[in-house]
């Protein structure tokens, strides 16, 4: 018997709050290194942005004046919505859960002013920018730190641990955390937790304060990335198999049933306002109709393509997912939610008509499956460890860290292409070069 370090939870929580922030101070430190348009907030995430800014100063969902205060450098080619307001295709959910950190940064940038210090106090500082991002690492650090505490509750801690790191550290969670934190990706993980530690909770299925609960993370989990509605199927499925086996009344599963779907309702009707004040419609498809192809997936270029293909580019969710099996023979229910969770995202990601995502880093789109694969890979882990497959095990692990902060390199340095298929020579051969390259960059950089 091969018996894991003793890690302990409170020493696993402390480190995985150390490294939340570490990458805070990475997205502080970029307030010294704004864009080239002096911007901190850039791509999708100046229309993430706009939402907030606009609610909050302007009191209105009329983008014109943000997109100009943002330097959004594709204002011209912005269509203009059915009752002439100018379009933002994203959801509200990010922008309501960055409030709190915006208000925290006017409240500073109030205070320097008063000091004798200019900044701008119309929400397009990079203080109230840098702030907003700050919420995004806290939210996507919370997400992977409830992810460690599920797992906790069926895996030994050191595996639980090394689960949640590799997620984070080899995954599109890191880039989405530190360089493009102003979009939904990673706010995404601390919903989807939450979902999660909710719908596993030691609550009796049949409790009304699980069912509410539930209700309000659905609402949440679609608030914050549409695409994440999609999960509501899970609960509203417990309900009626606990029904035809008889744990559950019928006349109480329609109950429960009915309850989820009318707080989740509740809660995303921020979003339906929006959308009538924009759109005129209070449900819409923002992007168009021809948005969803549902009878043409892309699933295996989704998965497997250069072009942002989610195992090509991110092996340690393939990993993650072979984890289901060891994972079934721990736990037979667990494994089912997980495999379920896996192929609702992979059909609608492969369902969208851009489904390599535009510029995305990976797999950007699957973000927010990572607290659900920290169950399957822990399960690996406990598998291989008990085998002793220490080394091999630690070795392979950081590897996938350490060719993901490649890759990460690659991309942000704009050393390929951040919209095209990559070749396999750039993903393989260059890859393992660019220390390399750096470092003659360096050289051949005068002082």
């Amino acid at each position: 018997m091969h018996h894991f370090i003793d890690l302990g939870d409170r020493r696993a929580v402390a480190w995985l709050w150390i490294a939340a922030g570490l990458c805070g101070i990475v997205v502080l430190a970029s307030l010294l290194l704004p864009r080239a348009d002096g911007q901190l907030i850039g791509s999708d995430g100046k229309f993430y942005y706009s939402i907030l800014r606009s609610a909050v100063f302007d009191r209105d969902f009329d983008f014109a004046n943000d997109y100009q205060l943002l330097q959004v450098d594709t204002i011209d080619s912005i269509g203009l919505t059915p009752i002439g307001k100018r379009t933002n295709p994203f959801a509200l959910g990010t922008s309501l859960l960055w409030l709190p950190f915006l208000l925290v940064g006017h409240l500073i940038a109030l205070a320097v002013n008063h000091l004798g210090c200019s900044v701008a106090l119309d929400g397009s500082s990079n203080l109230h920018q840098a702030m907003v991002c700050l919420g995004t690492v806290f939210y996507a650090g919370g997400g992977f730190i409830l992810s460690y505490r599920l797992a906790r509750k069926w895996f030994p801690a050191f595996a639980a641990f090394l689960a949640v790191i590799s997620l984070w550290f080899a995954s599109p969670a890191v880039y989405y955390m530190v360089g493009q934190p102003s979009m939904s990706h990673a706010v995404s993980i601390g919903s989807n937790a939450l979902f999660l530690f909710i719908w596993l909770s030691q609550d009796h299925p049949g409790s009304m304060r699980r069912t509410l609960l539930l209700g309000l993370t659905v609402g949440l989990l679609a608030l914050v990335r549409w695409q994440d509605a999609i999960l509501l199927v899970l609960p509203l499925s417990e309900f009626v198999h606990r029904a035809a086996i008889h744990e559950l009344p019928w006349h109480k599963a329609f109950i429960h049933s009915a309850l989820l779907l009318a707080v989740a309702l509740a809660i995303f009707t921020p979003q339906m306002l929006m959308w009538n004040s924009v759109y005129g419609a209070a449900l819409t498809m923002p992007q168009g109709s021809s948005f969803m192809q549902w009878s043409s997936p892309q699933f295996f270029s989704v998965l497997f393509s250069t072009r942002h293909g989610l195992f090509s580019w991110h092996p340690v969710v393939f990993i993650a997912v072979l984890g289901i099996a060891p994972l079934a023979k721990r736990n037979q229910r667990l494994a089912m939610l997980v495999a379920v969770m896996f192929l609702l995202q992979l059909y609608i990601n492969s369902a969208v008509e851009r489904w390599w995502a535009d510029e995305s880093f990976g797999g950007r789109r699957f973000t927010g499956l990572m607290p659900a694969l920290a169950l399957p890979l822990s399960a690996l882990i406990e598998w291989l460890w008990r085998r002793g497959r220490q080394r091999i095990l630690i070795t392979a692990l950081l590897f996938l860290i350490f060719w993901n902060g490649l890759s990460f390199a690659q991309y942000r340095l704009g050393w390929v292409s951040r919209r095209d298929a990559l070749s396999w020579r750039e993903m393989t051969i260059d890859r393992l070069c660019l220390p390399g390259k750096i470092l003659q960059e360096r050289r051949l950089t005068p002082n």
